[in-house]
C-alpha cells in the first residue's frame, strides 16, 4: 500500500522493533524526518506503524504527519479501533491454543479476534486485555510472552529456554522469524519488558479453564 492508499489510522498497524535495529536505521536516514516514527515501549523494544497492506515497512516522522498523525496519536488510536473491533461489552475474547510438549512449561498459542496478534503486546490498552487472559489460564499473576512472529504469539506459566524455542516448538508447528522475535517478555505498567528486568516470578496454582477468555 503506498502512501497515497493510507487515509487515516484504519491502514495503519503497530510493529514491533528492537531499539538497536531501529537506531541503525535511523542513523542512516537522511534527517529525522525520514526517520522510522517510534514509541519506546521498553529499554529494547520500540514500537512503529506500518500499512496494513503492502510491504511490511516503517513509516517515518515525515509519513505519519503528512496523514495528520503523531505517533502518539497514531499509537493510541490503533489500539482503540482495535479494542473497538475486538470487544463486546468492554471485555475481549481470545482464542487459546494449549501446547503440549516435555520441555515446555505450561504454554498457549493466543489468537486474536481484531488486529494483527503481536499488535496487542504494543500498547497498555491491548496488552492489559491480553494479560488477563493468559493469567486467568495460569491461575496466576505471572504470564511470559514470546512473539515469534506479527501473526503468532505464545504464553507461559514459565520461561522457556532456548532449547525449547529450537527443538520443541518447531515440533508444534512454531516456528520462530527472526527479524520478529521477541521472546520471555512480563507485562510491567502495561508494557512488555524483558523478563531479566524484573524479579523471579513466583508460581501459582494451576487453573483448567475453556479456551475461550
Amino acid at each position: 500500500m503506498s502512501l497515497e492508499n493510507i487515509t487515516g489510522v484504519q491502514d495503519l498497524v503497530l510493529r514491533l522493533r528492537s531499539t538497536a535495529d531501529l537506531d541503525m536505521a535511523a542513523l542512516s536516514s537522511e534527517g529525522f524526518a525520514a526517520a522510522p516514527a517510534t514509541i519506546a515501549l521498553s529499554e529494547n523494544i520500540r514500537v512503529a506503524f506500518s500499512p496494513s497492506q503492502g510491504p511490511d515497512r516503517i513509516l517515518g516522522y515525515a509519513e505519519l504527519a503528512a496523514l495528520g498523525l503523531s505517533p502518539l496519536v497514531a499509537w493510541r488510536s490503533i489500539a482503540e479501533r482495535i479494542v473497538d473491533d475486538a470487544c463486546d461489552a468492554d471485555a475481549a475474547s481470545f482464542l487459546v491454543r494449549h501446547l503440549h510438549s516435555p520441555n515446555l512449561p505450561r504454554t498457549i498459542q493466543i489468537r486474536v479476534r481484531a488486529g494483527v496478534v503481536s499488535e496487542w503486546i504494543a500498547h497498555p490498552l491491548l496488552f492489559s486485555r491480553i494479560q488477563r487472559c493468559a493469567t486467568k489460564v495460569f491461575g496466576s499473576d505471572t504470564a511470559y510472552f514470546h512473539v515469534l512472529g506479527p501473526d503468532t504469539v505464545i504464553a507461559s506459566a514459565a520461561d522457556i529456554t532456548p532449547a525449547a524455542f529450537r527443538t520443541d516448538l518447531p515440533r508444534l508447528g512454531l516456528t520462530t522469524r527472526a527479524d520478529y522475535f521477541f521472546h520471555s517478555l512480563r507485562f510491567y505498567q502495561g508494557f512488555p519488558v524483558d523478563s531479566a528486568l524484573i524479579d523471579p516470578p513466583t508460581s501459582g496454582e494451576d487453573l483448567k479453564t475453556p479456551i475461550m477468555c
